[in-house]
């Protein structure tokens, strides 16, 4: 059976994903794209995309032998947008990888705003913390002293 010809397309830690996804799936022939002018060239070979969030739109239109498309990022909305010329091609994302990060980011957002963040620098500044701290009988909740 012949491999699948896989083209791979993120823009870091390209020779890392090379050598571990040559090691890890020697059942695919991997044409790993550093540059538009790579991509083009390899798109009319390619059986799966394995691309990142920054892959030109307009290259899938010359992959004519597209059958699966692996996104390396937690979403998929710019192809999506494309959703007719993916009719008939499934379009994967990674999913249990970035769970925790996602929670973190989104955990650090609600603090942020419900502590008044934005504002501690400019309070710091101007010597007004001391205000905020008194309600607090002299105790931050939350926040550590950075300086």
């Amino acid at each position: 059976m012949a491999k699948k010809k896989v083209l791979f397309f993120y823009p870091r830690f390209v020779e890392e994903y090379k050598a571990l996804l040559e090691k890890n799936v020697p059942e695919a022939e991997f044409m790993i794209c550093t540059n538009r002018e790579e991509m083009e060239k390899y798109a009319p070979e390619a059986e799966i995309a394995l691309v990142g969030m920054t892959f030109p739109q307009d290259v899938f239109k010359r992959m004519p032998k597209l059958e699966w498309i692996q996104a390396l990022a937690a979403g998929v909305e710019t192809y999506v947008q494309n959703a007719e010329q993916f009719k008939h091609i499934p379009v994967c994302r990674i999913t249990g990888a970035f769970g925790k990060y996602m929670a973190e980011y989104v955990l650090a957002y609600v603090l942020y705003f419900c502590q008044n963040i934005c504002s501690l620098g400019s309070d710091l500044r101007n010597q007004l913390i001391f205000k905020r701290i008194l309600p607090f009988k002299g105790r931050f909740w939350g926040l550590r002293r950075a300086f």
